[in-house]
């Protein structure tokens, strides 16, 4: 009779020990699960690069490394922040590893874990036509200052400092640039004088070869 009891009590407690043991490998995969995360697809519009990073434009799977420490829409807007750094100079303490064509790897020098990686879906698309390519303008000196919250078009400009980049090829110089950008800052709606074009932070003369120039505010 005792010795039935004591089996009894034996048993619940192998139970509770492979539950328990059942439980921590639940736990220790819903954290593997959670630890990458696919944060759907982001669209490059055009032909780009970061620094060394080719980017042709399409489709990119963006991932973060680690989910608890990085959330997908900081991923996506930090991806869309970075196109704009053409030199690979990203804001500290970010740094960016090339993988590949259309691959490449984003994380933080003070921790790694704080990280996410863009691949490109499909194979490279076909180089654009007259409007200028990646690697093919350069930060023009100094800065330039918006006195006021204002706009062009749809694109939202709070004041203070900005880079302007010029083209190269074309070449446009960065003085024809920054008296352009302070022309365009007086027509909010963007209808621009003609010959002149607006895709967001980007201006292009559509009459000279693709002369552009784009804009991005100061960190």
């Amino acid at each position: 009779m005792n010795f039935a009891v004591r089996r009894t009590r034996m048993s619940f407690a192998l139970l509770a020990v492979a539950a328990a043991f059942v439980g921590s490998l639940w736990v220790s995969t819903a954290r593997s699960e959670a630890a990458g995360a696919s944060c759907g697809t982001f669209t490059v519009l055009h032909n780009d690069r970061i620094g060394d990073l080719s980017l042709p434009k399409g489709k990119y799977t963006v991932r973060v490394i680690d989910s608890a420490v990085l959330s997908c829409p900081t991923a996506i807007s930090n991806f869309r922040t970075f196109l704009w750094d053409y030199d690979g100079k990203l804001p500290n303490p970010w740094r960016y590893k090339v993988l590949g064509v259309g691959q490449g790897k984003f994380f933080q020098r003070t921790n790694t874990d704080v990280a996410f990686t863009a691949k490109k879906q499909g194979s490279p698309g076909p180089t654009p036509g007259p409007t200028p390519g990646p690697g093919k303008f350069q930060r023009c000196p100094g800065t330039f200052q918006v006195l006021n919250n204002d706009r062009i078009g749809t694109l939202i400009l709070p004041r203070g400092q900005y880079y302007v980049y010029a083209s190269t090829n074309p070449a446009l110089s960065c003085k024809n640039a920054e008296a352009k950008f302070k022309l365009f800052l007086n027509y909010p709606t963007g209808a621009l004088p003609a010959p002149w074009k607006q895709k967001g932070a980007q201006f292009t003369n559509t009459q000279k070869g693709g002369l552009a120039f784009r804009v991005k505010q100061a960190s």
